[in-house]
């Protein structure tokens, strides 16, 4: 066989379709009447009819109405004995009888609204469609004939529908299948290839023939092996080539360097360089390509090219590699890279579970660099697993391992041939592993010169550019948007940070809403854990409505995961994420579960040896007791001894719930205790112990309340305290700002006789006892009613219009200070009337008309009655 020696003499297009006109035929292969099932008229079915009007009327009804959208071929009714009576329409065409569905669906007929909807044809123009289709694909085949699994693939890539195998089979005057001993062939029969294809005939868009289309190489049957211009190899003779002589070569040269040589290389040789000679053309126009060894620091050339964005290689059907442009034309200036890369083409499950088992796969070998040869015992040493490559539908490993080119670039020619990672997995992988190391930050960012440190400490493994593709830190970071990561310069360094967005009040307050709904929401699941993937469907199943990221200010499910660390965390299982309540809330899911548990026995108590029989009967699942780091129940009670006790029994250990004080009370008295103490903005843990046992004679244990902490305790009583950690370190615990507004109105109310004043004359006195213009925005209210309606533990507001009066509330009026016991309320006046931030004129003013006010209104009540 004698080689063309030119690119014009090579058999590329003299007689190939081309793709446009292909692409155009495929469009209008609806328009053929050999091929369209609707050619002879499309039936619309009506249902819902008025039975009560004769069969004949009904019939000459629905030809009247169905006649002003187009020609009635007929109109039938369904016989008597069918129980329910439908009628059935053929119109002319498929454009008249869509029009007709569209007018006349819910029209009234008689009595009734009709049902009308299209018949989408029967299985003689399904069959019809379908071998139309077989035809199409088979007549470009070689012998026309292909795999089975090849041209299932192909159909479904083509028509964008899944095909029914058993479907093949009715064609009899079409195709044949036959058994072979590497699966079964689909090929045209003899008298089908006499046929004229609806494809061939065709014309492109322009209107030119398939003979003036643009050159495609991956529809070539050949190639010049290498560039005839710049060649070193004078004698070089594709007969002798041999390619497993070809050896990869490994570069070291910055992405942003060599794209805009690549391109300007692709220019000078008209679109196309051989891969082969790739490194004389670059020399011959810029310099000598510095190769190193494999190891050295440098990336493979073949992978560098293919990074280049809108720059691909592929292989011609004589298997030579070409570097070309990905749309056969420069790319336009302002086009986004990643509409350059290679997208997903897969639509199996199974082949996007084989890409995501490849990615995991080689991120783990040196380099993400591995032979194909290695590819399948390290996929089984991996995961334990066998790779059959039958299981995908593919006979060869090579064709299975090229199914999947977003992820996975073969490196090389012949046998030894190497298997990478793709540019743009790659850079996902990459994204994926910054976003973690800069979380992993107290700043949530990282210096340039310290990132090597940084990866080390947040992998366990040192920091390797090229385990990424590139010979750069600086490539990877401009392909990652700015929406995910901020590159800032800072004191002669580079940092790289999260972006923040400033969100509003409205919006943190929403989210610790959310918090408290995820623990909700994770108590009803097993173990107290869920998959990522699951959360969203079952939010909406359980709270009723759609859980919308933008109303907690965040665009990403996980960030806001991340903004609630108190409560949930994100364990990573391989490719898979799991949501789990923190240790604290599990602790306090397994105690909800112990009290419902205990609660249900008999007497209020069971054996401890019928825990846990009685818990996976109760709740449906076995508690697992290694999620609580105890290998006993016995152990896992002395967790739990804020709310549970054992106790020795003739018939052995029994478990009973401890009675515990009421927590409403406690919550008055902290109240009453912080309030009182006056010029101490905040108490350690230590100091809260000590002055509430010597405020009320007796120490304040959590576990008597139920709680196993005094900071839990605290924690769930956020409107009145806030707990937060001093710069030593020490937890410490302060009143919110809305309670401390409380303390200063019960402060100025006890400056009064009766501890009460006028509504309306409360802001202006509350100023000049404070010195504070009140301002009841800065509490989150909008006005000063709601914001004191919002401390009714305190206050409380009684009377009609102006005459409405602010009152203390009987618990609030004994005044306590931090170094004596409460007092009688005659005493606290007394020490009252010497403060020396009393307005005395004032609080005397307002006590006598406030006593008229009281008369008054006495008196109106005793008219009246």
């Amino acid at each position: 066989c004698k080689l063309a020696t030119s690119r014009n003499l090579s058999p590329s297009l003299s007689n190939r379709s081309s793709p446009l006109s292909v692409n155009h035929a495929n469009q209008n292969r609806y328009c053929d009447s050999q091929a369209d099932p609707f050619a002879n008229g499309a039936d619309i079915q009506i249902s819902n009819l008025d039975y009560r009007m004769s069969r004949k009327e009904l019939q000459q009804i629905l030809h009247d109405i169905f006649s002003r959208h187009g020609k009635v071929k007929n109109v039938e009714l369904s016989p008597h004995t069918d129980y329910q009576l439908k009628a059935t329409v053929q119109m002319g065409n498929l454009q008249e009888a869509i029009s007709a569905v569209n007018n006349l669906h819910r029209y009234k007929v008689g009595t009734k609204r009709v049902q009308v909807s299209l018949a989408t044809g029967g299985s003689n123009k399904s069959l019809a469609l379908l071998s139309s289709e077989t035809m199409s694909i088979l007549q470009d085949a070689p012998a026309c004939c292909l795999p089975l699994f090849k041209f299932t693939e192909i159909y479904e890539k083509r028509f964008g529908h899944k095909l029914t195998v058993s479907n093949l089979y009715k064609l009899t005057d079409t195709v044949t299948i036959r058994d072979q001993p590497n699966g079964r062939m689909v090929c045209l029969l003899p008298s089908s290839q006499a046929r004229q294809s609806p494809l061939s005939s065709a014309q492109s868009h322009d209107g030119s023939s398939a003979n003036c289309s643009p050159v495609i190489f991956e529809e070539l049957e050949y190639h010049e092996p290498v560039c005839k211009q710049h060649c070193s190899d004078n004698d070089f003779s594709e007969n002798e080539f041999d390619p497993d002589s070809y050896k990869i070569q490994y570069v070291i040269l910055s992405l942003k360097t060599f794209a805009p040589q690549v391109h300007s290389l692709l220019h000078t040789h008209e679109g196309t360089v051989p891969l082969l000679s790739f490194p004389d053309c670059y020399a011959a126009e810029f310099t000598v390509l510095k190769m190193v060894e494999e190891g050295e620091g440098g990336v493979p050339l073949e992978h560098l090219i293919i990074c280049v964005p809108g720059v691909n290689i592929v292989t011609a059907q004589n298997g030579i590699k070409v570097v070309k442009w990905v749309h056969n034309k420069p790319p336009l200036p302002n086009t986004d890279p990643w509409l350059l890369r290679c997208k997903s083409p897969v639509r199996n499950p199974q082949l996007i579970q084989f890409s995501r088992e490849v990615i995991d796969l080689l991120k783990n070998q040196p380099h993400c660099i591995m032979s194909h040869h290695k590819f399948i015992p390290n996929y089984h040493h991996h995961f334990g697993k066998q790779c059959r490559v039958s299981d995908y539908g593919y006979s060869k490993l090579m064709e299975l391992l090229e199914a999947v080119p977003h992820v996975l670039q073969i490196l090389g020619l012949g046998t030894k041939r190497l298997l990478t990672l793709t540019h743009r997995a790659q850079v996902k992988r990459f994204t994926q592993d910054i976003l973690k190391l800069l979380k992993s930050q107290a700043s949530k960012q990282v210096f340039i010169n310290e990132f090597g440190q940084a990866y080390h400490w947040c992998f366990s493994k040192d920091w390797n550019v090229t385990d990424y593709g590139v010979c750069e830190l600086t490539d990877l970071l401009s392909e990652i948007p700015d929406t995910t990561i901020c590159i800032a310069q800072e004191n002669d360094d580079t940092v790289i940070s999260i972006p923040k967005r400033k969100r509003i009040p409205e919006e943190i307050a929403r989210t610790k809403q959310f918090a408290k709904e995820v623990v909700d929401l994770m108590r009803h699941q097993p173990h107290f854990r869920m998959p990522f993937n699951k959360f969203i469907p079952t939010y909406h199943h359980h709270f009723g409505r759609q859980c919308k990221l933008t109303y907690y200010g965040f665009n990403k499910l996980l960030e806001l995961f991340e903004c609630i660390p108190e409560v949930l965390q994100v364990l990573e299982c391989g490719e898979e994420k799991i949501l789990v309540l923190t240790e604290t809330e599990q602790i306090n899911a397994l105690t909800a579960q112990l009290i419902k548990l205990v609660r249900s026995q008999k007497d209020s108590c069971m054996m401890l040896s019928d825990f846990l029989p009685e818990y996976n009967k109760t709740f449906g699942y076995t508690l697992r007791l290694q999620d609580y780091d105890v290998n006993t129940v016995a152990e896992l009670m002395q967790k739990l001894c804020h709310i549970a006790k054992t106790l020795n029994t003739p018939l052995g250990k029994q478990l009973q719930l401890i009675n515990k004080k009421p927590f409403r009370t406690l919550t008055a008295q902290l109240m009453v205790l912080l309030m009182s103490l006056d010029g101490i903005p905040f108490l350690t843990f230590d100091n809260l112990k000590n002055q509430f046992d010597s405020f009320y004679g007796y120490a304040l244990v959590p576990s008597e309340y139920g709680f196993m902490s005094l900071a839990e305790l605290l924690k769930n009583l956020p409107y009145l305290v806030e707990v937060f950690s001093t710069d030593a370190g020490e937890e410490s615990v302060k009143l919110t700002n809305v309670y401390q507004f409380a303390k200063n109105v019960r402060s100025l109310l006890h400056t009064y006789h009766y501890q009460q004043i006028f509504l309306s004359e409360f802001p202006a006195t509350y100023h000049k006892y404070t010195g504070e213009v009140l301002q009841p925005k800065l509490y989150g209210y909008a006005s000063v009613e709601d914001l004191l309606v919002a401390i009714s533990q305190v206050v409380w507001i009684k009377g009609h219009g102006q005459k409405r009066i602010i009152v203390l509330k009987n618990s609030m009026k004994v005044w306590n200070s931090s170094s004596s016991s409460p007092a009688c309320g005659v005493e606290d006046c007394e020490q009252v009337l010497e403060d020396p931030k009393r307005p005395i004129t004032l609080a005397v003013e307002k006590s006598e008309r406030l006593e008229e006010c009281d008369s008054e209104t006495k008196e109106e009540t005793s008219s009246s009655s």
